[in-house]
């Protein structure tokens, strides 16, 4: 078991995101380690682009090492609820050389590494580096990109789930929720594993992203020891709720062919439940961890949907919610 220390500040800190580049390496790993529990379409496509020419470096990288380890540079923190695909393949070619060296050591286990991967660190981190990012592009395009708003929506909703478990019944709940080994211990968060943690079994940290990922079936975690190069805090993914979708919406009705089914949505749900009181785009959009953009996005349906009224303040635009029964009850 490992346990992770959270103060109240770290805790407040502390968030779900979801993450392209790392829904893009989960499959990748999930192939290797389980192959028949990745959906059929997927596991097909992802077999059919690996096995051609031009994906030597991520096959390398992508294949669990040594207690399940693949680098950890491979799956950089999101910078918004939502990560963007070219932001974090950007923030893998920069990683600093200290770290990715630090990382392939930590593949070879002192020893020396596998003939695929020397190969291909013999040009240097910055070059293994790029051409991690530039092939998780092109895994990323070929067959994830084409159901990625249906992925990110399944995602979102499984986000949303919690966030009602942690409302109804408290913020414990919401994390013994996550999986059986991930347990809320009243200081921090314990994680039971398979096998006996090779960096530390106690560490106190500044917060914790929490990631669902829709191809693994136990939790995974990436967490640096103390001492590490550019040392970041710790991410954890979970497995998602099976899809099971019946083309209802969350209370289960069916959804109407007006305006309002172009805004349900778990986003859209969060976003009106903010705005009791009036928010605004920036307000609404750091409540809720996501791009200023995405917010107003959102909001701009909701306005047009008749469920908002908006007005301004000064420089401001102040949404609030419009006093409809069907919302407000």
């Amino acid at each position: 078991m490992i346990r992770i220390d959270l103060s109240a500040d770290a805790l407040a800190h502390s968030h779900f995101a979801i993450s392209p580049v790392t829904v893009t390496v989960d499959l990748l790993m999930a192939l290797h380690e389980h192959p028949a529990g990745v959906p059929r379409k997927f596991r097909e496509g992802a077999v059919k682009a690996l096995t051609g020419a031009g994906f030597g470096t991520l096959n390398t990288l992508g294949a669990p090492g040594a207690h399940g380890y693949c680098p950890d540079f491979l799956r950089p923190i999101p910078n918004a609820h939502i990560g963007d695909l070219d932001d974090e393949l950007h923030t893998i070619t920069t990683t600093g050389t200290d770290r990715v060296r630090h990382e392939i050591d930590i593949i070879s286990g002192g020893g020396k590494l596998p003939g695929k991967l020397a190969r291909a660190t013999e040009q240097g981190e910055r070059q293994l580096t790029q051409a991690a990012a530039d092939q998780l592009a092109r895994l990323f395009h070929t067959v994830i990109a084409p159901d990625w708003p249906r992925i990110r929506d399944r995602l979102e909703a499984d986000i949303a789930a919690r966030a009602r478990v942690a409302v109804t019944g408290g913020l414990k709940a919401a994390i013994d929720s996550l999986d059986q080994c991930v347990v809320w211990n009243g200081d921090g968060i314990d994680i039971s594993l398979r096998y006996p943690h090779p960096r530390g079994a106690r560490i106190a940290e500044r917060y914790i992203v929490i990631q669902p990922s829709p191809w693994f079936h136990r939790t995974r975690f990436a967490i640096d020891p103390p001492g590490s190069p550019d040392r970041r805090s710790p991410i954890i993914h979970y497995p998602a709720k099976p899809d099971r979708r019946t083309g209802r919406d969350q209370r289960g009705r069916q959804p109407a062919a007006t305006g309002l089914g172009e805004v349900m949505g778990e986003t859209r749900a969060l976003i009106l439940a903010e705005l009791g009181a009036g928010a605004t785009t920036a307000e609404v959009a750091g409540r809720l961890r996501v791009a200023r953009s995405t917010a107003s996005h959102h909001l701009q349906l909701l306005y047009r949907a008749g469920l908002v009224d908006r007005r301004r303040d000064g420089k401001h635009v102040v949404y609030r919610r419009a006093r409809l029964t069907a919302i407000d009850e």
